[in-house]
């Protein structure tokens, strides 16, 4: 019996430790990860809803979230919502952004068909900078990545502190 006990143990320590390595993925991998969302925000900044639409799961599981350096915060929950909210929000400002929007130090995670992405963002609007960490899950439908949760906050310059 206390072979079988431990047996047991032996079992479940290999199979907690063997489940929290994360599998090797290639660096073209995690570059069509981040291509995802820089091609959703370049589709955003052209007003392409269509394009942007297709770079998300069509899911009462999508969540997404903004919070603006006015101090807005922005929710959405589910496909639904953020598709009207995103169109609202075009329909009042229909102008394409002039921005150029760069990602400092991102940081890609796989695990399976789930992905994560954290980064800087910097938006550059002329002259103007804003700043903003960005946090994005991703999901493998069939051969493509689409993003199932986004969370972006504005910050201050200089107001961003890294613990390490």
């Amino acid at each position: 019996m206390k072979k079988l006990i431990l047996l047991g143990c032996a079992a479940m320590l290999f199979n907690i430790t063997n489940g929290q390595q994360q599998p090797t993925v290639s660096k073209q991998e995690q570059a069509a990860i981040q291509q995802v969302i820089l091609d959703s925000k370049a589709a955003f900044d052209k007003r392409n809803l269509n394009t942007f639409f297709n770079y998300f799961i069509k899911s009462q599981a999508l969540y997404y979230q903004v919070y603006e350096a006015s101090g807005q915060l922005i929710l959405a929950h589910g496909y639904p919502a953020m598709s009207h909210m995103v169109g609202s929000y075009v329909k009042e400002h229909p102008q394409p952004s002039k921005g150029k929007y760069a990602q400092l130090d991102p940081r890609v995670h796989v695990n399976g068909n789930t992905a994560w992405v954290s980064a800087t963002g910097e938006m550059d609007m002329g002259g103007e900078k804003t700043s903003s960490r960005d946090f994005f899950v991703l999901e493998k439908q069939g051969s493509q990545w689409k993003i199932s949760a986004i969370i972006v906050q504005d910050y201050a310059k200089g107001k961003l502190i890294v613990v390490k």
